[in-house]
This record gives structure tokens, C-alpha cells and sequence, in this order.
């Protein structure tokens, strides 16, 4: 990452609605050996060529049928692409960590683990896998209320209520704030394995580990923190913030940045709609509100 040519900043979204444990590590440690393969492993990129299901040009089509883990009136399946993709990203993994000089501790565990689920996928070993990993662990669940029914996958798009409640309980289960989460209660229930190291209650965390080198990310929660008494005040996106009472801006548009611009003046639309939304909230506050006059929930910030 950097100003240099041919370099070039990659953004991973790292699947922060996991409620397992064993499926976060996984994933960020199969990633993060990954793209150290991609960087040092020759071979990689020559086994990924001799695969012939790679030969696709219609991308949009293919995650669309990766996403799918039981088409309607099928059995549930691994597709195969998914299979041999990660067989060849593992391997090369190894070949990596092998050519260290000094191994980390973690990643003795993290390919260990990582063979293990692609085993429970060969064989489609249904109860380990919902054990540990988040989509299974919800389809078992979401087929079991299904069964109660007497109903299957196939027959649920003709039942629309019984489609808006497992809506509902898929909300409920990455819900971190209620123990009454659908997560919580298959845990209680003895039904998950998912801990990875000992459980550690909210206060009780270490210290966070802070690396030197950050993105405008960790500018935007700065200015959160130090700001959060006065958050009427602000409208912040990726890289500006707003300071609606004195009609000035800042921007953080490099993503490498650690800093805002100083403050300009701002004259954008945004201005009009906050005052509109002010006097929303004021009229709410002086009388009744009805049905059509309960105030959005987005708040500036």
C-alpha cells in the first residue's frame, strides 16, 4: 500500500456480523496467510491457472451460484469451486509458512483448523461444521423451525409470514447486545463449539494491540470520541465532516491520511436539509407526534 507506482491499497471487509469465534479467526487467518502467499508464493499463481472451473468470464453469475448452499428441491452441497479454490490457497499457505525462518504460534492452530473444515466439507459432516462456522450453524437452525412447520426450502417462498419471521430470528441471532439472541441460546443449549480461547466478559479485555501504520479510520473515530457530547453538531462521511452550526467542513479524502484539512467554510444542500430536520425534532418535541409525523432514526453521526 502507498503512493508508489504499481501499488495499490486493498480494502478487506473482514465479516464483522460473525457470533463465531472459531469462523472469525479462521477467516482472518486464512486471509492473512493468504494474501502472504499471493505476495511470495510462485507457484499459487500457476495452480490457480491449471484450473479449468476458472475459465469464466461471467463473474457476477458464478459468486451468485457460490452463494447458494442448497438450490430448491436439491440437496445441500459445497460447490466444487469453492472446494478446490481453498484446497490450493491452503497449500500454498503451507509452502509459505514453511519458508519461514520463525513460526507465530497462531498458525500452527489456524491450518490445522483450516484442514479440518474442509474436511467437515468433503464429507459434509453437517453437525461439525454447524458447530463452529455461522452459516451452517443457521441453516440447521432455519431448517429445523422449517420442519416444525412441516413445510421445506422449497415450499417456504409460498408462506410469507413464516419468510418475515426467519428474517426476524436471523436479525436476532447477530444480535451481540441481548442474550436471548438466537446465537446465545444455541450456545446455552450445548449445541456450539465455537470458543477458540477463554471467554472474556465486556470490561475484562486487554489493552487493543494499535499497529503504527492506519488509514483515515482511525482519524474519523478520533474525532467521534473526542466529539460524541456534541453529536447534533456533526454530519461526518468517509471523508468529510460537517460542522453544521458554523457551516464549515473538513476533509480526510487520502485514505492514508492521519489528519483532517483544516476547517472551510460550507454552503452545501446538506445545510438546508439539517435545518429541515432540526425543526422536525423541535416540533416532536413541543406536541404529540402522530404515525406520519415520528421523526427518522438516522442521526447525523
Amino acid at each position: 500500500m502507498g503512493h508508489r507506482p504499481h501499488r495499490f491499497r486493498y480494502h478487506s471487509i473482514g465479516g464483522d456480523g460473525h457470533r463465531s469465534q472459531f469462523n472469525t479467526s479462521l477467516q482472518f487467518g486464512a486471509t492473512a496467510l493468504a494474501i502472504k502467499a499471493v505476495c511470495h508464493d510462485r507457484q499459487l499463481k500457476r495452480d490457480l491457472a491449471k484450473s479449468k472451473r476458472w475459465a469464466r468470464k461471467d463473474w457476477v453469475a458464478t459468486l451468485n451460484r457460490l452463494n447458494v448452499l442448497q438450490e430448491p428441491g436439491q440437496e445441500l452441497r459445497i460447490q466444487p469451486l469453492i472446494m478446490e479454490t481453498q484446497r490450493i490457497y491452503l497449500d500454498s499457505a503451507r509452502r509459505y509458512v514453511e519458508s519461514l525462518d520463525e513460526i507465530p504460534g497462531w498458525i500452527s492452530r489456524l491450518l490445522q483448523d483450516w484442514e479440518d473444515t474442509l474436511s467437515a466439507m468433503d464429507s459434509l459432516n453437517r453437525p461439525w461444521l454447524a458447530a463452529r462456522l455461522d452459516t451452517f450453524a443457521k441453516y440447521e437452525f432455519y431448517s429445523a423451525v422449517l420442519q416444525d412447520e412441516g413445510l421445506s426450502w422449497r415450499e417456504l417462498p409460498g408462506h410469507p409470514a413464516l419468510f418475515a419471521e426467519l428474517a426476524l430470528l436471523d436479525h436476532s441471532y447477530h444480535d451481540f447486545c441481548s442474550d436471548d439472541s438466537v446465537f446465545c441460546v444455541l450456545e446455552r443449549n450445548g449445541l456450539l463449539e465455537h470458543r477458540v480461547a477463554p471467554q472474556v466478559y465486556p470490561g475484562d479485555e486487554p489493552d487493543p494491540f494499535v499497529p503504527d501504520v492506519s488509514t483515515r479510520a482511525r482519524a474519523r473515530a478520533r474525532f467521534i470520541r473526542e466529539h460524541s457530547a456534541d453529536r447534533d453538531r456533526y454530519l461526518m462521511d468517509w471523508s468529510r465532516v460537517i460542522d453544521w452550526q458554523e457551516s464549515r467542513a473538513a476533509r480526510i479524502v487520502e485514505p492514508g491520511a492521519c489528519e483532517y484539512s483544516d476547517w472551510e467554510r460550507f454552503t452545501g444542500p446538506e445545510l438546508r436539509n439539517y435545518a429541515l430536520w432540526q425543526e422536525q425534532r423541535r416540533r416532536c418535541r413541543v406536541r404529540p407526534q402522530t404515525e406520519e409525523e415520528v421523526p427518522s432514526t438516522e442521526v447525523p453521526f
